[in-house]
Order: structure tokens, then sequence, then C-alpha cells
């Protein structure tokens, strides 16, 4: 290989590597605390807490290769605690949005108790002198291991803290495969399709954090020569499930918005809820009901573009009393009737200007009316309280532009 083939090389690799290191762990960042922030549904809050401790160990990462941890002796080990949230985190992710009428309880809190005691363990290190630091570096480089060297910082010895943070990652990992898959089983063909958009993501999600998994697994026993102290690109096999859900996020960013996420899981979980203290489990089935004949009215006629529409009208057509629907509508979707009405004409407007490039190129006005809200201010009303942006801004960070 030519010095100039070496050259360019190089400089591929060092744009990767900087990519790899700080716009993902960026884009981690943004969408994480997006999530967190967004009034929505819990399992979106879960997500977005996993996105921002994946970022996290991207960004510090890059800290502990190619020798710069001896310019930065003062985050060696900070990592080290959070590699007992990421199980956690996706787990509680996906089981809020399987079982979303179970609340979080302080007993949940325990699922984070191996990441406080592990990093009470590290404190008097943290803050102890530079020297401590730099004596357990080079320990990394003579051994070429961070997960199997000899430490004096801790309690517990870095070769079973490894193991224990295998085990966290590995357990997790199995139990929501277990709980999909029992989740999946209990339900019919006809479920699976009419929720499959959801399912899908969540099979994907399973299937390349256990491919993940394995990747891990291969490297802590050895079976194949990553290398934490310099970058590789087998590196990125670990962390295949955090940039598959940021790819999910950035291409399809609808999908977690509040009243429409809150509302797709609910779908998927018709059965499952749970009457609050005081209300009447046969009303509460009455609402699911509802709900689903709502939607089907909605996907069948589109009776939501008429800027006339309402509530009066819709409860005729599904014969039932204004107040029912209007409870219905507030249990199963914590919305308004207009509220709901017009997450329903906001996402036809995003799928017309996904799917054709004439709708992309129509004016505000016209998209108000096409989209049945009748005016401009209507349009802007609505995206505003419901997503608190502009229409314009919605549109673009929806992908359409």
């Amino acid at each position: 290989m030519t010095a100039k083939q070496n050259k360019t090389t190089s400089q591929l690799q060092y744009t990767i590597e900087y990519v790899y290191y700080f716009a993902l762990s960026t884009l981690l960042w943004i969408f994480g605390f997006n999530l967190v922030l967004r009034k929505g549904h819990a399992a979106t809050k879960f997500l977005g807490f996993y996105f921002i401790t994946f970022g996290v160990r991207l960004f510090l990462s890059f800290y502990a290769t190619d020798g710069r941890i001896l310019e930065y002796p003062h985050l060696f080990r900070v990592l080290s605690p959070f590699h007992f949230l990421f199980g956690p985190l996706a787990f509680l992710f996906l089981r809020y949005i399987l079982t979303p009428n179970k609340k979080f309880t302080r007993w949940h809190c325990l699922h984070f108790l191996p990441f406080v005691l592990h990093a009470a363990e590290l404190m008097p290190f943290y803050f102890g002198p530079v020297e401590n630091k730099l004596e357990e570096i080079q320990q990394v480089f003579q051994a070429q291991s961070l997960v199997n060297y000899v430490s004096h910082a801790g309690i517990v010895p870095i070769k079973i803290i490894s193991l224990l943070k295998l085990a966290s990652v590995g357990g997790y990992a199995i139990a929501g495969i277990i709980l999909l898959a029992k989740f999946i089983s209990q339900n019919s063909k006809a479920f699976y399709q009419k929720n499959k958009l959801i399912l899908n993501w969540l099979i994907a999600d399973a299937t390349i954090r256990f491919v993940s998994l394995i990747c891990v697994i291969a490297y802590a026993t050895g079976k194949i020569s990553f290398n934490n102290l310099n970058f590789s690109y087998a590196d990125l096999l670990m962390h295949l499930d955090a940039t598959f859900n940021v790819i999910v996020v950035f291409l399809y960013p609808y999908l977690l918005d509040g009243p429409q996420f809150t509302s797709l899981v609910h779908r998927l979980n018709e059965g499952e809820r749970i009457p609050e203290a005081g209300e009447n489990p046969q009303k509460l089935q009455k609402y699911r009901q509802i709900s689903a004949n709502l939607e089907q009215l909605l996907e069948d006629d589109a009776i939501f573009l008429n800027p006339q529409l309402v509530q009066e009208h819709v409860a005729n057509r599904l014969q039932i009393p204004v107040r029912e629907l209007s409870r219905a509508i507030s249990y199963v979707y914590g919305l308004s009737f207009p509220d709901f009405i017009n997450t329903w004409r906001i996402q036809y407007l995003v799928e017309k200007r996904k799917s054709n490039e004439v709708w992309r190129a129509y004016s505000l006005e016209v998209l108000a009316e096409s989209g049945g809200f009748g005016s401009r201010q209507g349009l802007s009303n609505a995206t505003n309280r419901l997503y608190q942006t502009s229409p314009g801004k919605y549109f673009s960070s929806n992908g359409e532009e």
C-alpha cells in the first residue's frame, strides 16, 4: 500500500471514528433529552434515558482509546457504572410498551441498585489522587484489556465486575426477549397485523440486542479480538442496538409523538388495562370497544377531513351517547375530542407529504384546508398545542422535506 493510500485510509478511519464517537453520541443526546422532556408515555422516557446513557458511553469511550486516557486520567472508569444502566433501561422501555397499565413503583428502583452501588464503591477512586489513576491505567496497558487486569480501585475485583456487567446485560436482554415472545404468542395473527408497525420494531430491536450481546460475550471471553484500547470497526457491533433505535427514531420520529404513541401503545394492549380506583370495569370495557370502533371508523371513512366535524356527528355514526364518546377518548388517549381528531389530521398530512412530492410543495394554507383544519391558524394552533412547535418545523422534523 502506497503512502498516499495509507494517508487516505487513515483519514477515512479518523472520519468514521469521530462520526462514531461524537456525531452518533450527539444524536443520541438530542433524541434522548427530547423523549425525556416531552409529554408522553412512560416508555418514551425510558427510551430517552437509554439514548442518553448510550451517548455518554460513546462520548467517554473516545477518551479511553488510542492512548488518550493518559491525557484525561480523571475520566478513567467514570463510564464503568453506566454499564449497569443499559440493561434495565432497555427492558423497562419494552415492559412499559407491552404493559402500560402498570405504574412505576419504588420497587422498580431496585433495577438501578447495581449502578448506585458500583458508583459508590468507586467514589474514593474518582476523588483520589491522579497518581492512583495513572497507576491503574498502566495496569490496563500492561494487560491490554479493560475487563481483566490488576486493579486496586473499588472493593469488588475488576474481573467480578466484568462478569456482573455481562450478567446484567445478558439477563435483561433474555428477559426482554421472553417477555416479547410471550406477549406475541398470546395474541392472534390478526392482532399482529393490526399492530405490526410497533411489533416489528420491538422484534427487530430484541433481535439486534441479542446479536450485540453475543458480540459483547465474544469480546469479554476473548473469542473475538476487540481492542478497547484502539478504535476498531468491530466495536460497532456492540452498539448495534442503540444505533438501530436512533435510525428508527430518526426516520420515523412521529412514531414516538406523545398522543400518537400513547394511542399506539393502548391499541396494542386493549385487553390489558386495569380499572382505576373507583371505576366500573364494565364501563372501561365499553370504552375499549368504543375506541376500537372509533379508530375503525376513521380508517374506513376519513371523516376527520371535514372541518365542520363535531363530536355529535361521530357519536351518531357510532350510535353511542356523546358523553360516552368523550369519556372513552379521554380515558384511552388522554385527549379531548378536538385534539384527538387533530392528531389524525396532522398524521394524514405527514403521510401525504411523505408519499407525494406534490403535497410537499403545498402552502400551509392549502395543507390546512386539505387536512380538515379549515384555516392555517387552525393547523398552527393544533401543532403548537399537541407538539409545542409550528407546522413547518413539525413537518420538517418528520422527514418530509
